[in-house]
Formats: structure tokens, C-alpha cells, sequence
């Protein structure tokens, strides 16, 4: 690839604003651009791949977000407040003196003019907000091409049926396991990202010559890497704390994890535990978002008596959590998680194929519980992804190899 672009000296321009073709080529040659020698850490590369999975994803692919106790505020000079896994704030906050000292020590270069001081300035973003708000959207778009005036949907029961039939014919995902593992969610969501700048990730000149021309940037890559800190190749004021590091292994040993899958189970929640119990509650609020922009609807009716039509108003049902759980029992909301996961993921199940998995997931709650239950139900909406895990490595020769897999500490 490198000798396509041997003739050209000017720095990569690529932008989302340019045609597919010209777009493809500066991407090309901002990867080459890109200083990589032998013996240094390989940043890392997300895009388009299944690598844009880490942190979103437990050992088995099952989507997780981090348990809130273990999430910290990253202590810093700025009144600005940071917050990060609590493995990656203290990390973090090693890293940042460590390279405050190079600064004293007269070690970075007083020509910099982005990698002065390591200093957050976006980090975890709580997935629970950020799904809160995709569900609002989907319910404004769904609002939005509805003639609230017609009786269609007059309670919840007409509701439900009518924001199903919606969802199949949605692009998106809208359960909270597919939103997190989709490519609109943040990658900050994990807690294991940290942004140093806040740039436009589109501009391939800005990333080139702000930040990867940067006299301090050799410095800035070795330093990060010390601490067990990858780059964003395509972001490269974006790190990310690598797990498999050396330095990363240590620091988690002393919190007594020596494996994937107990860092996994340690600091994170599967969502699906979540969310199946959770359903019900995400249904109500999304009915009440509909009622609450229009709580009446028109019902029109032929008068024989007059020849006319006779217009009369009416309200829709008022519903409440409390009225919704009365009504509907847990085999009602597993049926209904069900559906939406395998719309989402593309299933192409015939009725009797949903109705054996529904009835099975229920089975399974009824008699071992709902952790179990979503042990067995998951991995039909996971697209072979955990094969997927176990058979290729993520990255090439670096210690993301084995990011997701059995790899023993």
C-alpha cells in the first residue's frame, strides 16, 4: 500500500464530507502516514471490525456495563469531573504525574502545542443515560408518523402491538443489549476509554498534523504504553486501557483478578440480567411518552337517526408500572424480550421457532432462575460472535490477541 501514495508529502485531508472513493484513498493514506516502527506498541484499530466489541462485551460476548461502584472520579487540576473504572482512574492518574515529571525534568518539548499535559477531557459516559435516550428518539420517531387523533392505539394492549409491528421495520436496535454493542454506542461506555482532546474525529489533516506531528508524540506513545494504555490509531488522543497489558495484569492482580473472566465478573454486569426484569418498566415509559403527547383520540360513528357522522372523544388508558406488572406476568415480558432481541439481530424464525424459544426461556426461569435463563437464551441473538471470539484473534501480534478468549493471566 505504501508505495501508492511514495510521491506524496502533504498531510492526509481526508473528511466525512468527501465522496466514497476519495474518502476510501485518504483513510488509506492516513494509515500509511501513521509512524509505526518495529518495536513499538501497535495502536489500536476499531473500525468496521469486531475489535470495536472490547469493553463491550464480556468473555462469552454477552453485552455488560460496568457496575457503578466500581466507577471513579479521575482526580485532576480542573474543575472539570472525570470518571473512569477504577483500575483505569488510578492508571490514569500514575500516568499523568509520571509524564508531569518528564515536564520537569525538561524531557518533553516546549514546541508542543496538544500533548503539553495528559489531562481528560471526555471519559465514561453512563450507558444507562445514553440508552435512555435512544429509547426517547425511537418513541419520537414512532410518535412522529402516527395520527395520535385515530383510535389505533387506544390502551397499552393496542399500544404494544403497534410499537412491535414498528420495530421490525426499524433499522436499529432497541433493546439496551443491542443499542451497547451497536455502532452508535460510545466506546467511553465501558469505562476503559479516555479522550485528551475534544476534535473532530473526522478530519484526517487535524489528527496528522495536530496531534501525530506533535514533537511530544514518540514520548506520549511510550508513556501511555508504560502504563498499560493503547492509542486510537484513527483517534490518537483516544486511549484505551489494555487489560492484557503487563503493567495492566499487576495492577488487577492486587484487586485479586487473574482472568478475563473474572475482571469480566468483578466489575461488570451482563445487561440482559438487567434489562429482561427491566422491560417492563422501559414499555411503560415509552406508552407514557405516547400518552402524554396526546391523551385523547376521536371515535366516529354513523348516526342512522340524523344520515350523519357522530364524533365523540375519548381518553386513552392511564397506566402505571405498578398497573402494568398486575397485569402482565414475567412470561409476558420474557416473550416480549425475546421478540425484540430477535428482530433486532436479524432472526429469520418462523412462529413456531419463536414460540419454542419463548417457551423454553420461560421454562428455564420458572424452575433455575433468570441468570440461567439468559445463559441459554443469549447466544441466539449473538450472531456467532462468541465463535467468533474463540477462533480469531482481534488484533495481529500485540497483546489484544487473546482480548477476548481464555487467556490466563
Amino acid at each position: 500500500m505504501r508505495y501508492l501514495f511514495e510521491d506524496k508529502k502533504d498531510s492526509p485531508t481526508g473528511t466525512n464530507d468527501l465522496g466514497p472513493l476519495e474518502s476510501y484513498e485518504q483513510s488509506s493514506y492516513y494509515d500509511v502516514k501513521f509512524p509505526q516502527r518495529f518495536n513499538q506498541a501497535k495502536p489500536i484499530v476499531l473500525r468496521a471490525n469486531i475489535r470495536g466489541l472490547y469493553g463491550k462485551v464480556d468473555t462469552r460476548g454477552f453485552a455488560v456495563v460496568p457496575k457503578m461502584e466500581y466507577i471513579s472520579e479521575i482526580v485532576t487540576a480542573t474543575e472539570e469531573t472525570h470518571e473512569a473504572l477504577l483500575v483505569v482512574k488510578e492508571s490514569f492518574e500514575e500516568m499523568a504525574d509520571y509524564y508531569r515529571q518528564l515536564d520537569l525534568r525538561g524531557k518533553l518539548s516546549l514546541d508542543s502545542k496538544t500533548l503539553k499535559e495528559l489531562v481528560p477531557k471526555k471519559s465514561w459516559k453512563n450507558p444507562m443515560l445514553s440508552y435512555a435516550g435512544h429509547q426517547s428518539s425511537i418513541m419520537d420517531k414512532f410518535i412522529s408518523l402516527k395520527d395520535t387523533d385515530l383510535p389505533e392505539i387506544v390502551d397499552y394492549k393496542t399500544f404494544e402491538k403497534s410499537f412491535m409491528e414498528y420495530v421490525t421495520s426499524m433499522s436499529e436496535p432497541f433493546t439496551m443489549s443491542g443499542y451497547c454493542t451497536s455502532g452508535v454506542a460510545d466506546s467511553r461506555q465501558s469505562g476503559l476509554v479516555i479522550d485528551l482532546a475534544v476534535e473532530d474525529y473526522s478530519k484526517d489533516k487535524m489528527k496528522y498534523e495536530g496531534y501525530i506531528q506533535d514533537p511530544n508524540f514518540q514520548v506520549f506513545r511510550k508513556v501511555i504504553n508504560r502504563y498499560g494504555f493503547r492509542i486510537d490509531k484513527h483517534i490518537p488522543w483516544r486511549i484505551y486501557f489494555d487489560i492484557m497489558h503487563p503493567y495492566s495484569r499487576r495492577k488487577l492482580a492486587k484487586y485479586g483478578v487473574g482472568s478475563l473472566d473474572q475482571f469480566f465478573k468483578k466489575y461488570y454486569n451482563k445487561i440482559a440480567n438487567l434489562e429482561i426484569e427491566g422491560l417492563s418498566s422501559v414499555m411503560n415509559t415509552a406508552y407514557k411518552k405516547y400518552y402524554d403527547t396526546d391523551f385523547f383520540y376521536t371515535v366516529s360513528k354513523y348516526c342512522r337517526k340524523s344520515g350523519g357522522t357522530i364524533i365523540s372523544t375519548k381518553t386513552r388508558e392511564v397506566m402505571s408500572l405498578e398497573k402494568l406488572s398486575k397485569k402482565y406476568s414475567d412470561n409476558h415480558w420474557i416473550r416480549a424480550y425475546v421478540y425484540f432481541r430477535a428482530t433486532e439481530t436479524g432472526m429469520q424464525w418462523h412462529q413456531s421457532k419463536f414460540d419454542r424459544v419463548a417457551r423454553q426461556a420461560v421454562s428455564v426461569h420458572r424452575h433455575r432462575g433468570a441468570q440461567q435463563m439468559v445463559l441459554q437464551l443469549e447466544p441466539y441473538f449473538l450472531d456467532k460472535t462468541n465463535e467468533l471470539f474463540h477462533k480469531r484473534p482481534l488484533t495481529k501480534q500485540n497483546s489484544f490477541d487473546r482480548m477476548i478468549s481464555g487467556f490466563k493471566f
